[in-house]
């Protein structure tokens, strides 16, 4: 809700800010996440060639941090990124994160006090493992791997996600379990290494993890989320875990009367949740959220199909990005699942986006077919 930032807060960002950015301002009217608007032209950032399979965004203090993947195939592909300002200004050149045969995909970024979190999905040992890594900025040197998660079989597909506590860590991945099945474990991480050992999230087994979302809550605590077809259910679930330490507090489960997917993790001032995409309105996808153990809130509700493209903390509330029929699509919201500001239009093609607050504004990177966008949201 944001609806005054203390002294400190307005400091802080003032500080990160550029010239004048906050000259003559109230304080009550630096930006609350409600008043986000676009205050620059849109920023080509990069053209890949060959094809583009994910493109993520992070706050690095003020400024922002552009990640993607692209290759010439989908089973061959790299990591690179590139720094853009608070403005919308590009910052530093393309530099490329990983360089091995096969695939890196399915990033997650999650910034620290340390550097930033870099997590992703590797083929480079002809086996699919989870993969992470920290950057202390975007040099051109390919960065060191400080994570590999086991390979348990030759089918497994990996996909992790990665969430910053403190000065450490936490990465989460769907692996191959001693039954057979796919099932969540998690590690806590340095930016030298991995810190403790791997435990699993379900300590009997039970879940039937896919690749999971996750996200820092307020309580110094981990929310992890995935999609989940359990046995004995009729549709797959969406299913959070909210974790502390080595271990699961609680789980609840969501979407549990219709097909609920494509989960994606929250934290926030006071809480945690996760917005997925639920199709139980006469088939037809729209976007739902439920706080940790709370009850569920719908979102969206058409005429549109509505889809789960990326969330991101802010304060008290969240935002959020998705696919609105043929549009790409922007809105701050309230920690309770209410709206907080209008709906803004981010792109007329649809594609991949996401978006990351920095304390003061926001950044939203998509992708369309001329190459990675990214425009600032502040209050001018």
């Amino acid at each position: 809700m944001l609806r005054r930032l203390p002294i400190r807060s307005l400091l802080l960002a003032c500080a990160f800010a550029s010239a004048g950015a906050c000259s003559g301002k109230k304080i009550d009217e630096v930006c609350r996440p409600g008043s986000l608007r676009f205050t620059n032209v849109a920023t080509l950032v990069a053209t890949p060639s060959g094809v583009l399979t994910d493109l993520r965004v992070a706050a690095i203090a003020s400024d922002f941090a552009v990640v993607w993947s692209s290759g010439p195939t989908l089973e061959d592909n790299d990591l690179y990124g590139r720094t853009v300002r608070h403005d919308g200004l590009v910052s530093s050149n393309e530099v490329r994160i990983t360089q091995a045969a096969g695939v890196s995909s399915g990033i997650r970024l999650a910034p620290g006090p340390g550097g930033l979190g870099v997590s992703w999905s590797d083929g480079r040992f002809a086996q699919r493992v989870a993969m992470a890594t920290v950057l202390h900025g975007l040099s051109p040197a390919v960065s060191p791997v400080v994570f590999q998660s086991p390979v348990i079989a030759s089918d497994q597909l990996p996909v992790p996600a990665i969430a910053a506590i403190g000065d450490r860590w936490v990465v989460a991945w769907n692996g191959r379990g001693a039954d057979g099945n796919d099932h969540l474990f998690a590690q806590v991480l340095t930016s030298s290494g991995a810190a403790g050992s791997v435990f699993p999230l379900a300590a009997a087994q039970e879940d039937r993890a896919t690749g999971p979302s996750m996200a820092a809550s307020s309580s110094g605590a981990v929310v992890i989320v995935d999609q989940e077809l359990r046995v004995g259910a009729a549709d797959a679930d969406v299913w959070a875990y909210l974790v502390a330490g080595t271990g699961a507090l609680g789980t609840a489960r969501y979407g549990a009367s219709s097909e609920a997917k494509d989960p994606e993790a929250v934290g926030f001032a006071g809480g945690a949740g996760v917005v997925w995409t639920d199709t139980r309105d006469e088939g037809r996808p729209d976007l739902w959220f439920a706080q940790f153990g709370g009850g569920e809130i719908r979102l969206t509700a058409g005429p549109d199909a509505n889809t789960v493209a990326s969330v991101a903390s802010a304060g008290t509330g969240f935002l959020m990005t998705w696919i609105g029929g043929s549009e790409i699509r922007f809105r701050a919201m309230k920690g309770d699942g209410r709206p907080d500001g209008g709906l803004i239009t981010v792109a007329s093609e649809p594609g991949a986006s996401d978006v990351a607050w920095n304390g003061f504004s926001a950044g939203v990177v998509w992708a369309d077919s001329s190459g990675i966008w990214f425009r600032p949201l502040g209050c001018q």
